[in-house]
């Protein structure tokens, strides 16, 4: 069997292999069921028959015993079934009940000289050598006692012939089954294999955007992989674009102040010791700038520590935790920060986190609002979830740019005078940590003036 499926190219660890050795154990046990339930029926049926008519036989005997002996020639001519293996041994008996006579149909001495076997399961059946299987009856009368041995041969040749039947119907069913489960595998599977393929041909293409794979229209299986596949392929292609803009971005931010900090370095080399009125003004930029330098790597590091953070989020207090936060705030900044806050509002979340991502709302809206228009913080408590919201009256945000506040790096064109400070890595850092805590943010116009930034929390 495995020469033969070595022949057919049949990998023993294929689905084609595992479905033909389940159909095998399969037919094996279905075909010796149906021979042990077929022999069985087939053999009690038989003996049954063989039984009455052994009766009607030994009836045929007592009619056709008229006279001191028995006429065989008109037994055998009433006999209804065929009597050449069929031998009859008939004891008269007397009145004082001994045995008179005793009488044998032709080559029945023959018969019973020779060996004759008992099966303990059938005492009525006999295995008799050279002569075959026999079913026997017998009889007593007050005339005589009968005896009759009948051939059961045409019997077990019944059944086999049966038997053969089965096997061989067994056997054509493995054939035609395995050829239908190669033909139909094979068919099923063209489409996986074309598309393992496929995705080996993209797997080899490294460092390099992957094409989507070849989508069959069936097996529906086969479909749904392949479309979750080319899902998987757009998300890590996604991913690859994101990282190279962010390296871009992050490479393009620090080469800018690490250039002006080389450009100011030089100068004092080359003019501090004739002109050292330049010095304080070149060592403040420097400490600028290394500043800036130091804002930049710490949020990128944040932001790679996040993207592998888990957060242990717990049921806490949002009003009392933005009471905390903002009374620590407000003697940061000339803004009016206005509460509105419920007695007590439940959300599921990380403490230190939510306070990291109010903080840094909070700066976004001091940096982009002027000093003389409040902040306002507003908490409403839903059937689920418990919303908080962050508005300031500064210049806004365009529907253009809403989309892709949360990008790393990205600016608004307002915000890129270099008199507002920022490294455009607060509102990603915020976007990151608000999905950590399994909430979601939006961002809205605040009428008539402004922009509102919306968490939202599960309870």
């Amino acid at each position: 069997m495995k020469r033969l499926f070595a022949r057919l190219h049949i990998n023993r660890n294929s689905n084609a292999w595992v479905i033909i050795r389940t159909y095998i154990v399969i037919l094996l046990v279905t075909t010796l069921l149906n021979v042990m339930v077929t022999a069985g029926v087939v053999s009690t049926l038989l003996i049954r028959n063989r039984e009455a008519e052994a009766v009607n036989m030994i009836d045929s005997l007592q009619d056709s015993f008229v006279h001191k002996s028995p006429n065989w020639d008109a037994w055998e001519a009433a006999s209804e079934e065929d009597t050449s293996d069929t031998y009859v041994k008939i004891q008269t008996i007397t009145k004082s009940g001994k045995v008179k006579d005793t009488f044998y149909s032709p080559n029945t001495q023959k018969y019973l000289k020779a060996k004759v076997t008992r099966i303990s399961a059938f005492p009525a059946v006999k295995i008799v050598d050279g002569h075959g299987v026999f079913y026997y009856r017998s009889k007593l009368t007050h005339r005589a006692y009968y005896q009759i041995w009948l051939s059961m041969n045409y019997i077990l040749h019944m059944v086999r012939v049966v038997l053969e039947a089965v096997l061989l119907v067994a056997a054509l069913s493995l054939i035609v089954g395995v050829a239908l489960i190669l033909l139909m595998s094979r068919r099923l599977t063209k489409p996986l294999t074309n598309l393992t393929k496929a995705a080996q041909a993209r797997a080899a293409e490294t460092g390099q955007l992957q094409q989507s794979l070849p989508v069959p229209e069936t097996p529906t299986e086969v479909n749904q992989l392949a479309i979750s596949f080319n899902q998987l392929l757009a998300s890590l292609n996604d991913r690859m674009q994101r990282e190279h803009q962010f390296v871009s971005d992050a490479s393009h931010e620090l080469r800018t102040p690490l250039a002006g900090i080389r450009g100011h370095v030089s100068l004092i080399r080359r003019r501090g010791t004739e002109h050292p009125e330049i010095v304080p003004d070149s060592l403040k930029y420097l400490d600028e700038e290394s500043l800036r330098m130091q804002h930049l790597v710490e949020n990128l590091l944040a932001i790679s520590r996040n993207d592998q953070l888990q957060l242990d989020l717990k049921p806490l207090d949002l009003t009392e935790l933005l009471t905390t936060v903002v009374a620590n705030y407000q003697h940061q900044t000339a803004h009016k920060i206005t509460l509105k806050l419920p007695k007590h509002a439940e959300a599921l979340g990380n403490e230190d986190s939510i306070r990291q991502i109010v903080l840094a709302i909070l700066d976004n809206a001091v940096k982009y609002s002027p000093d003389d228009r409040p902040i306002d913080i507003t908490v409403v408590e839903l059937d689920n979830a418990t919303a908080l919201s962050i508005s300031d009256q500064g210049a806004g945000i365009s529907d253009a740019d809403k989309a892709h506040v949360f990008e790393r790096f990205y600016r608004v064109d307002q915000a890129r005078s270099s008199k507002i400070p920022g490294t455009g890595l607060g509102l990603a850092i915020v976007s990151q940590l608000v999905a950590l805590n399994h909430a979601k943010i939006a961002v809205t116009d605040n009428h008539p003036q402004g922009t509102t930034f919306t968490i939202t929390f599960r309870k």
